[in-house]
């Protein structure tokens, strides 16, 4: 039998207390000397102590689990107050309905929380902080290397776009943009990254997709590209002082006292028609498309355009076609620079942006001219190839009517257009081209009026092929069903008298016709020898050797007509009188025997250019004189 311990077996100290680790019977810090009853070594009363103990006991225990549960309780709820201002967190970052940005989906690790737990519960318990963040610490040295190296790779930046801007000017293909962007793009990131590795403060941490290094980089990249693109060179100033240094060779020759003045070239225009009652047309499809449309990488665009001021001055009436406005200056850097030549006159073909398929390119058909026009008019072809990129280009028929300085008032009806391009499927593309000069001429009809005493031109690159085949320039088909129709009666009552048109170019090489587009060598087997041009003509277009450019008219009764049929000729625009090829250096063209420089002022003495030719056509031009009746 197991003998109970009494209260006699204790070690009775007064000064002693009795923890829970020490003696079962009393809690922690209660002294003997506390104790209300009488301590006796012996007696019949140890049974009452024993229960009075037990009750002791029993309370500290239920205190004890009070207080631990009160702590736990303290624990788990700041814990909850964690967990729910990081589901807080987390949902913040989560996009809201209709935000472009993904969806964001956070995957938290058990270990992770229970460490976030941990830590919180421990600080919580012991009071003491939370463990800090590790901070980004950089040497000054480090900095300054690397806010020299952002520095420097701005400069450098800027350097080239400067040099783009200056030398690929008329480079901007759609490769040119392409590498453009893919240099500067992750240029521009590098530079945001190391500058602020630089300038950032040591307690600020570096992101490669924080929203501050993107804005950053976004901002320097167009600005690299602003530069490029749209902050160019004063194109119009330097045609105008071409312009002008080419009027005073031609009017004064070699005169050092003159050369810088400019006269109103009107006197002496009026002087010179009123003598023999003679003008000139020029019709040329000059070859200045949108920027970034290329044929070999570079057009040259600037520097043909510069060069085919030195040969206006020898026309009254200029018809061009593909000189288009659409993202570019030139059209009007050009007729700015024409006005000094006496071309105060223009008409132009704008955009159609109210068709069914908008045509947000303009239809590149200008006329420049010394006379008066008194009145313009325009249509857009309802017809075009879905296939080509004719069908968002406005091609049309552009209608001027320019008044003639004789003595009694007549007119010139004139009408230059651009037909759609292309010859594959040729029965389709010749249903489209007929269709458009069927339109062509109810518009000619309805400007005319009764009297039939006025003169009418129709001109233009008609993409109608009049020779039978690279060897023979004999008529075509295609060139018979053009005449044809434009020779018939109109379907409404707009006029009397039929159309009767004379193919002025046609006439003056004895009934043969000319090459207009790829002209070159070939044997009498038709096998190409040698092409002319490499750098604007398309492959496609080489060595094709095809008549496209046309200038006809119907005199009408007016009085004028071609004096001679050497008046009317084929105009080739060479760069220099002697072919050159592609790897030769030219830098000049020439004016009457003597070589002009219009090189850009910015633009290096020793740059090789590649083309022959100012267009991929040739232009046709005839003289027209007024034969007074007797």
């Amino acid at each position: 039998m197991k003998r109970h311990r009494s209260f006699n077996d204790l070690e009775l100290n007064p000064n002693k207390t009795f923890g829970s680790k020490g003696n079962q019977y009393f809690p922690t810090g209660l002294a003997i000397e506390h104790l209300s009853v009488p301590m006796r070594h012996q007696g019949g009363n140890s049974q009452g102590l024993r229960k009075r103990a037990a009750s002791m006991e029993e309370s500290t225990q239920r205190d004890d689990e009070d207080e631990a549960n009160k702590l736990t309780a303290k624990s788990k709820t700041s814990s909850n107050k964690l967990l729910e201002a990081i589901d807080l967190l987390d949902e913040e970052k989560k996009p809201h309905r209709g935000s472009r940005q993904s969806k964001i989906t956070t995957s938290r690790s058990p270990t992770k929380d229970m460490f976030f737990l941990e830590r919180h519960r421990t600080c919580s318990v012991t009071g003491e902080p939370p463990t800090p963040k590790r901070k980004l610490t950089a040497s000054p040295f480090l900095r300054t290397c690397c806010l020299l190296l952002s520095g420097c790779l701005i400069l450098f930046m800027t350097v080239l776009a400067i040099y783009l801007r200056n030398y690929m000017a008329a480079a901007h293909s759609v490769s040119f943009v392409l590498a453009t962007c893919l240099l500067f793009g992750p240029v521009s990131f590098g530079a945001v990254i190391i500058g602020l590795h630089g300038c950032c403060a040591a307690n600020v941490s570096i992101s490669k997709t924080s929203p501050k290094t993107v804005r950053l980089t976004v901002a320097m990249f167009l600005v690299f590209l602003m530069i490029i693109y749209i902050l160019p060179f004063d194109r119009q100033e330097w045609y105008e002082n071409t312009a002008k240094r080419v009027y005073n060779r031609w009017m004064y020759g070699n005169s050092s006292e003159l050369n810088n003045a400019v006269i109103d070239p009107q006197d002496y225009f009026l002087s010179k028609f009123l003598e023999n009652y003679k003008f000139r047309i020029l019709s040329y499809n000059i070859f200045i498309r949108p920027p970034g449309v290329t044929s070999n990488g570079n057009d040259y665009k600037d520097e043909r355009l510069v060069r085919f001021l030195s040969h206006m001055m020898h026309y009254d009436i200029i018809c061009l076609q593909e000189l288009f406005t659409l993202g570019s200056d030139r059209w009007q850097a050009l007729t700015k620079a024409a006005r000094i030549f006496g071309f105060y006159y223009e008409a132009h073909l704008q955009r159609n942006l109210f068709s069914w398929l908008p045509k947000i390119v303009d239809g590149g058909v200008t006329i420049l001219s010394k006379f008066p026009i008194v009145a313009t008019d325009s249509i857009f072809f309802k017809r075009s190839s879905y296939s080509t990129i004719d069908c968002i280009v406005a091609k049309g028929v552009l209608y001027a009517k320019v008044e003639l300085p004789f003595m009694e008032p007549r007119y010139l009806h004139l009408f230059s257009t651009h037909l759609q391009a292309g010859d594959e499927p040729l029965e389709e593309m010749m249903r489209i081209k007929l269709n458009q000069l069927e339109q062509a001429r109810e518009f000619i009809y309805s400007k005319l009026n009764s009297e039939m005493k006025e003169l009418v031109v129709f001109c233009g690159d008609l993409n109608v092929n009049g020779r039978t085949s690279v060897v023979d320039g004999r008529d075509s088909q295609e060139y018979f069903k053009m005449m044809q129709l434009l020779s018939a009666s109109p379907s409404s009552e707009y006029s009397k008298i039929p159309l009767s048109w004379k193919d002025v170019i046609r006439d003056s090489y004895q009934g043969m016709h000319p090459v207009t587009v790829g002209d070159a060598d070939v044997d009498e087997h038709g096998h190409l020898l040698r092409t002319w041009e490499l750098q604007l003509a398309s492959k496609g277009d080489r060595g094709c050797r095809k008549r496209l450019d046309y200038i006809l008219f119907d005199p009408r009764n007016s009085g004028l007509d071609v004096p001679h049929k050497n008046s009317s000729k084929v105009e080739t625009f060479f760069v220099s009188e002697l072919y050159r090829n592609k790897e030769s250096s030219i830098q000049t063209t020439t004016f009457e025997g003597q070589e002009l420089d219009v090189k850009r002022p910015d633009m290096d003495s020793n740059r090789q250019l590649a083309f022959v030719q100012l267009s991929d056509h040739y232009g046709v031009s005839s003289s027209l004189e007024y034969i007074q009746s007797s």
